[in-house]
């Protein structure tokens, strides 16, 4: 997850997100949208037998949303701290002098850390409590832009093989995985810094992919990045119900139909508008 959100700050307009307007439409078309999908989970979860006989719990998991949503909705967290990371780098945008951007920094990002080892179950509506993380991984995507262009071969070369190694030690248990859902940062931020260092690595060795054939596809995949976010686990939980196959095969199979899910909901503009946030599906056609 910390790849998404790096990426998010380097695709994301900052004149859009400065912009009150249209960060106001951007994030009332994402909050129609989770509420959308949040139908959708309770749908599938009554389908199969899986809500409690509680509905004022139910009710309240489903209004509180991050960490305590799971099964079909295990990500549903992301888009949440999405919008609320936004609003914090909006808000470092808006704050114009370097000293002030400093103190929105340090206001944020520490005391985050600091409560999440401190508190290791404290937690907040819509994974608010992360909020502050995922901003500093835009804000890291953002300033990558320029910096990250122009750094020599031999520090691009110490980026990739320190973040390749954090990635080894993560996967041989050497080090705590960054899990951003649940607060678990390793001991005093280590796999937070692991993490940057991780998706800077994975940006430098995707440059040159963005000079070849799988450029295309990619890209193509990235668009539809929202809905596969949403749908992904009941499409992977259909067919894994079904077909018993590797989890490569599992996982290129729920692409493909999440993307093809994408092109049938794209048809309509209620639909657009609805289950795929497009902003310029709530605008008159004169207006987009």
């Amino acid at each position: 997850m910390p790849l998404f959100f790096f990426l998010s700050g380097l695709t994301t307009s900052k004149h859009k997100l400065v912009d009150g307007k249209s960060f106001l439409m951007s994030s009332l078309a994402q909050t129609v949208t989770y509420c959308a999908y949040l139908l959708l989970l309770v749908v599938w979860l009554a389908s199969r037998g899986e809500l409690s006989r509680q509905p004022l719990v139910e009710a309240a998991i489903l209004v509180c949303g991050g960490e305590l949503l799971v099964s079909a909705g295990a990500a549903y967290w992301f888009p949440t701290c999405l919008v609320l990371a936004k609003v914090l780098f909006r808000g470092y945008l808006l704050a114009g002098t370097s000293r002030m951007r400093l103190v929105v920094c340090l206001a944020t990002i520490p005391t985050s850390i600091v409560i999440a080892s401190a508190l290791p179950e404290f937690w907040l509506p819509w994974a608010a409590n992360v909020a502050p993380i995922a901003f500093a991984f835009i804000l890291l995507g953002d300033t990558s832009r320029g910096w990250l262009d122009k750094a020599s071969s031999p520090l691009k070369s110490a980026i990739v093989l320190t973040g390749a190694g954090a990635i080894w030690a993560a996967q041989a248990g050497y080090l705590e995985t960054l899990d951003m859902k649940y607060a678990s940062f390793g001991p005093v931020g280590s796999s937070l810094i692991a993490g940057a260092i991780a998706a800077l690595c994975v940006f430098i060795l995707c440059g040159p992919i963005a000079r070849t054939a799988l450029a295309g596809p990619l890209a193509a995949v990235g668009r539809r990045s929202m809905l596969i976010m949403y749908t992904h686990q009941f499409v992977q939980l259909t067919i894994a119900a079904y077909w018993e196959v590797n989890r490569l095969a599992l996982a290129m199979a729920t692409v493909l139909v999440c993307c093809l899910i994408h092109e049938l909901l794209a048809a309509t503009r209620i639909s657009r508008a609805v289950l795929l946030a497009d902003r310029s599906a709530y605008l008159t056609p004169s207006k987009c």
